[in-house]
């Protein structure tokens, strides 16, 4: 368990601690390079990556010297890179005989950091390089303003490098520094970095809001003015539903990445509460080919079940989802609101085939990852592994069991790319998989995948689907009211040409028999809209066929509950964790015993309302300020109240929490 968290958050998150005080500072990279700083000094750099210096027989000492305590220091060229964190000013290497570019980076503190570089230097013999602290002649100075020109404290700064010779990244973060200005000193910035500010922060009068805020570094050589305008600011509130088999007993953690900094914290951040919400701030003006402007939202429950969204946009209406950091995958559009709903479940069937003659091969649609199945809101979830079933000419070909690569940390990549690999003779083939690893409001559900397709024809692969939801409204869910407007939509595509697309529907109860939707296509989605229907568990089974007679078939057994007993909770899904609360005894015949538990710095008005299932208000229990954020309350039930399920509902600002109670006579 142990090695496991020390790989999930190595992979996933980067803990700081307090170099100085109240101060922090991380260094990264896509090379896999982090460091802790504490107390100004690099105390721990255990991920490094060391040079193959043995691929050309002639090689040299290379010899780093500075008249300054280096930090960090990376040496590269077109095919090779070399990293490593030092405390030292002298550091030597030996390098075959090459051409290399030479990067260097000193911290003078949280607030002032400078960098020198030298280009296209050839190491023919044993050679030193003095590096000179005065050589970083241009100073930019980061000034942070609101719109009307006031200081903006930002606790968060991280500087990005893009190397397009290596394909790679280095990132240097300062976090909790509380600054309204940042200081970066530099001889220059080589041609072949794509380099950028990426500003993050959060205000003090906004605690727990984070705003993303950028800026070009490319030639700042003079003084900068970063600013955060609110008429630029969107917001989402991402509501995370859990499976119901997670209690309110575990330890849930709630985190964001952005893509480099988040609120996960062992020592500091509290737990959330169930369940748990985040509402994010994004600048709408960033430039939208920028990776600042996406993040990541993700979910530890006892550090085993894993959720990670897909990287997340906000705009001023909606927000939009980009698949798995894949720069070739269009975005789609993960919420028509300002609320988001992650973890819900079923999962849906997400794999697309890469067949050839003589083989079958499952991956993401992009290639890149491999995760067959997704949840509605495209996250990835923890599963464990299935068995694929492959038939021919209807009979029994061959099964294989597909496992995670790696195991429970390597499903940020998914499973084994050779168990999604079936070596076959030229056929058609049936594949069937199920996914029986969700749950649907306390059932479990199960995905199940029907493909089948012709390896003997120019097209050998089915339809694949890159987005599926279920909407209740406008937003997404697993739990629907009869009464609304509730649709389905999904994103398909082929390789030659889609033919025909059905969605069919049913009750759970086994009497039922499935209706086929009428389908409409409008925006990139396959579209249909659900009728009234009556309380209970629905399935779903969509059928996607190609022009070369290819398909596949996704039965979600089941899909979605329609409850038309409860709307009033849908009314109130902005559940903040700064609201804390207990109602007992739970259920009660008489009276029932409400203490509230506010932040102390809360000074909003609040109101503690009685309402029944189909939304009327029964009566207001308080209604005013409350001193130091606590309260005391007893709620006593008159004759007339039928026994039954009724909601207390909590009101303050603009945050609502709503709790169900029961009173039985």
């Amino acid at each position: 368990m142990k090695l496991f968290i020390t790989i999930v958050i190595n992979l996933f998150i980067l803990v700081f601690y307090n170099p100085f005080p109240d101060k922090n500072i991380s260094f990264d990279s896509d090379i896999g390079h982090n460091v802790i700083i504490k107390n100004g000094k690099i105390e721990n750099s255990e991920v490094k990556r060391k040079a193959d210096i043995g691929r050309i027989a002639s090689t040299y000492n290379l010899t780093i010297a500075a008249d300054f305590e280096i930090s960090y220091l990376w040496i590269y060229n077109d095919s090779f890179d070399y990293f490593e964190f030092i405390e030292n000013s002298i550091h030597t290497i030996t390098l075959p005989s090459e051409t290399y570019h030479i990067f260097l980076g000193t911290i003078l503190s949280p607030e002032h950091h400078e960098i020198i570089t030298r280009e296209n230097f050839i190491l023919s013999n044993d050679s030193t390089i003095n590096f000179s602290e005065s050589q970083a002649n241009i100073l930019a100075t980061y000034t942070f303003r609101k719109s009307n020109y006031d200081s903006l404290n930002i606790n968060t700064i991280s500087f990005y490098f893009f190397n397009g010779l290596i394909n790679k990244n280095l990132r240097i973060s300062f976090a909790n520094f509380n600054s309204t200005e940042f200081q970066l000193s530099y001889n220059k910035i080589p041609s072949y970095f794509d380099s950028e500010w990426v500003v993050k922060g959060k205000q003090k009068v906004n605690e727990g809001d984070l705003y993303l805020l950028s800026n070009s570094i490319k030639f700042p050589a003079k003084d900068s003015t970063i600013t955060n305008d609110p008429d630029n600011l969107a917001y989402a509130d991402f509501f995370y539903n859990l499976p119901d088999s997670v209690t309110n007993k575990m330890a849930v953690q709630l985190f964001t990445l952005i893509p480099d900094f988040h609120t996960y914290d062992r020592l500091y951040d509290p737990l959330y509460n169930f369940p748990m919400t985040q509402r994010i701030y994004q600048d709408t003006v960033i430039n939208k080919s920028r990776k600042s402007s996406k993040f990541w939202q993700g979910v530890i429950v006892e550090t085993e079940n894993i959720f990670l969204t897909t990287e997340i946009r906000i705009s001023k209406d909606k927000v939009f989802g980009f698949h798995f950091r894949d720069s070739l995958a269009p975005p789609f559009v993960l919420s028509e609101t300002k609320q988001v709903q992650l973890g819900v479940m079923p999962t849906f069937w997400y794999g697309k085939f890469f067949n050839k003659t003589d083989s079958i091969k499952i991956r993401s649609p992009y290639g890149m990852w491999h995760f067959p199945f997704l949840s509605l809101s495209n996250d990835i979830l923890y599963h464990k592994g299935f068995i694929i079933h492959l038939f021919s000419n209807n009979e029994w070909y061959d099964s294989k069991p597909v496992s995670l690569l790696y195991g429970n940390p390597g499903l940020r990549l998914g499973f084994k790319p050779e168990d999604l690999t079936l070596y076959v003779i030229p056929d058609r083939y049936r594949l069937e998989i199920e996914d029986d690893q969700n749950e649907i409001v306390s059932l479990k559900a199960k995905t199940t995948l029907m493909a089948e397709f012709d390896l003997r024809n120019n097209d050998k692969n089915p339809p694949n689907i890159l987005s599926y939801q279920i909407l209740s409204g406008n937003i997404l869910s697993n739990s629907l009211h009869g009464d609304s407007s509730n649709t389905i939509r999904f994103i398909a595509r082929d390789d030659n040409k889609i033919k025909d697309v059905n969605v069919y529907y049913k009750n759970l109860d086994n009497d039922s028999m499935w209706v086929c939707d009428e389908i409409s296509f409008d925006n990139g989605y396959y579209k249909t809209k659900l009728p009234i229907l009556k309380q209970g568990y629905y399935s779903l089974k969509t059928y996607i066929s190609d022009s070369s007679g290819n398909f596949i078939e996704m039965l979600m057994e089941p899909a979605f509950y329609i409850d038309n007993t409860t709307s009033i909770a849908s009314q109130y899904t902005l559940l903040f964790s700064s609201f804390d609360w207990s109602a007992y005894p739970n259920p009660f015949n008489s009276e029932i015993n409400i203490m509230l538990d506010l932040p102390s710095n809360f000074k909003k008005e609040i109101s503690l309302e009685v309402y029944n299932t189909i939304g009327q208000k029964i009566k207001t229990v308080f209604n005013g300020f409350l001193k130091n954020g606590k309260g005391n309350f007893i709620l006593s039930m008159s004759g007339k109240q039928s026994s039954g399920l009724y909601y207390l509902v909590l009101k303050g600002g603009d945050q609502i929490k709503a709790k169900k109670i029961l009173f039985l006579k």
